[in-house]
């Protein structure tokens, strides 16, 4: 499996892809030109056969076997004709989504595996952005501070609650805006519905992403000063604001964001993912 594309990866400079997209503009339409001069000139001949065979009268019968055969020739060419233009149609309009990705901020890197990666530059520069998977950390550098209190995997008791505690907690002023990690699809957004009835997250939001492998994870997003109203089933970008920090739930500590990666969202056999598989903390800096 080859390495994942990270931000430390050489980055083909946004200018050269512009002439390269530019240049095969220029080829597409030459070799569609071509093509229509080459069919050109082939109907040409087969109309200058036509004139030359029929030039004094001639059976009907005859006219009309010719008229069969000359369709019998010209039908593969137009066919062809079609299948190419269709071809390169298809080519201009994969040539034209790149040029529109370089305007918005869009760079692309090389993997031997996946072909042409696109790496979205829109991340704000003050996210943390782990050089080794990719996944931006949620809360902004300077914004926050790790509670390691609990560490993860740890139980804790505090203020009449207690449980284990499966994700790290980032104490942050109420209002703080949270991030996503990672591209990813909205798979909840809302006031919890799994923590045994006890609304422990409060206001969360859940995002489902895969991992290196093609897995699914879940992100959750907890404590959340209100239900953002993110749509269920729609996209967002990784480093783009998805909620706020608050107290929902059970807070007793305070307003932090209590952020968590489990495999599955059932409680049945799923499991919480330990978060220093796509975090160096050591290097995290909130």
């Amino acid at each position: 499996m080859s390495e994942i594309i990270t931000n430390d990866a050489e980055v083909i400079a946004n200018d050269d892809l512009e002439c390269l997209t530019t240049e095969a503009t220029h080829t597409t339409n030459f070799v569609e030109n071509e093509l229509t001069n080459t069919y050109k000139a082939i109907s040409d001949c087969l109309d200058a056969l036509a004139d030359t065979v029929f030039a004094g009268p001639v059976a009907e019968s005859s006219r009309e076997g010719l008229d069969d055969f000359l369709r019998v020739i010209n039908n593969p060419i137009i066919e062809n004709f079609n299948n190419i233009s269709t071809s390169l149609t298809e080519a201009h309009k994969v040539l034209t989504e790149t040029d529109e990705k370089v305007k918005n901020n869009v760079s692309f890197v090389y993997d031997e595996e996946k072909g042409v990666v696109f790496v979205n530059n829109t991340i704000p520069s003050n996210l943390y952005v782990d050089p080794k998977t990719g996944m931006v950390f949620p809360i902004a550098n300077g914004e926050g501070q790790i509670d390691r209190t609990y560490g993860q995997f740890g139980s804790w008791s505090q203020g009449g609650y207690g449980g284990s505690h499966n994700g790290i907690d980032v104490v942050a002023k109420v209002g703080t805006e949270i991030h996503a990690a990672s591209d990813a699809e909205v798979y909840y957004c809302g006031w919890d519905k799994w923590t045994s009835g006890s609304g422990g997250y409060g206001n969360c939001v859940v995002l489902r992403s895969k991992d290196s492998s093609g897995n699914y994870i879940y992100q959750i997003y907890a404590h959340m000063q209100s239900n953002p109203g993110l749509k269920q089933g729609s996209t967002v970008s990784a480093g783009q604001v998805i909620g706020k920090v608050g107290t929902s739930g059970n807070t007793p500590g305070g307003a932090h964001l209590h952020y968590e990666i489990r495999n599955g969202m059932t409680w049945n056999g799923d499991v919480s993912l330990g978060l220093g598989k796509y975090y160096n903390f050591n290097n995290i800096r909130v």
